[in-house]
């Protein structure tokens, strides 16, 4: 069975209408999707985040006609409308990838809170799971930047050393770095929301008695042996220099958020204090991997 799929521009004032009428009209599915690389912080308890400029994505049956649907949903203020076929089992497979344990390496899995711990210990006795609310791609391990994070956590387990998660949101990566043997983790975000659901998801994971989290204003002064920062690249350009200043010497800074074409850039602005770069791709997001230098 084909599916068809709507994608629509919509502005953040928009969206409960356009959302209505497209439940209305019978969509079986929606979902919303950032159309300009805006960051979404995983939300406070009883809140529910959306980007500023969204692109809407509703699945209908095959037999509508989206063709028509179109022009009324511009008279609500959406723009850029696609339309085109999906198979089904692609469709659901998407949607439950959402409530179904993820593996990022060997040993790492993310698995959605409300599933029982264990669940495939049998299988893989070194299993290691970080329980997240899922639905949320930055926060569930979905977003390319993130998954390329968590292989790297799991391919250079932190055993007995103190990581930085700058730019935490979900503290996804703290968490897991401190459930891979991090001795101690400090998960730091400018948002108040993403350090009060990293401090809901660091309790649900047993290791906030190990974390430090907070503002970047109220990091106290430390020495990081790992440094995470899976942001966006011109913060990742302004904050070079406070980074060296954290890492200890042959210390590991991990950086993503950034495309390919940015990377050279990147890479010359953290030249004074890293070195012996190494870079992963995923779905045309990049990872660098640097070492402190002892010469700086």
């Amino acid at each position: 069975m084909h599916w068809q799929r709507l994608q629509a521009r919509v502005e953040k004032q928009q969206l409960s209408r356009i959302e209505s009428v497209l439940t209305l009209a019978g969509a079986t599915a929606i979902s919303l999707l950032d159309a300009k690389d805006q960051p979404l912080l995983e939300p406070a308890p009883g809140t529910t985040p959306v980007w500023d400029h969204l692109v809407i994505e509703a699945l209908f049956p095959p037999h509508y006609d989206l063709g028509g649907f179109s022009k009324t949903l511009e008279q609500f203020g959406a723009h850029t409308i696609r339309i085109n076929t999906l198979q089904q089992q692609d469709w659901v497979a998407h949607s439950e990838a959402l409530d179904q344990p993820q593996r990022f390496g060997s040993h790492l899995w993310v698995v959605p809170e409300t599933q029982p711990p264990g669940r495939a210990m049998l299988e893989d006795e070194r299993r290691v799971e970080v329980f997240m609310v899922p639905g949320l791609a930055f926060g569930s391990g979905l977003h390319p930047t993130t998954a390329l994070c968590l292989e790297w956590l799991d391919g250079n387990p932190p055993r007995n050393k103190k990581l930085l998660d700058f730019g935490c949101g979900s503290g996804i990566l703290g968490i897991a770095g401190l459930k891979l043997g991090a001795r101690a983790a400090s998960l730091v975000d400018i948002d108040t929301q993403a350090v009060a659901a990293s401090r809901h998801n660091a309790e649900r994971n047993q290791v906030l008695q190990r974390s430090w989290i907070g503002t970047p204003d109220e990091l106290p002064e430390a020495d990081f042996d790992v440094l995470i920062a899976n942001i966006l690249a011109n913060p990742l350009r302004e904050l070079a220099e406070r980074f060296a200043q954290l890492v200890v010497r042959g210390g590991d800074v991990v950086l993503t958020g950034l495309l390919d074409n940015q990377a050279a850039a990147l890479v010359d602005t953290y030249d004074p204090w890293f070195s012996d770069w190494l870079t992963a791709r995923r779905d045309g997001w990049l990872r660098l991997h640097g070492k402190r230098s002892s010469h700086s």
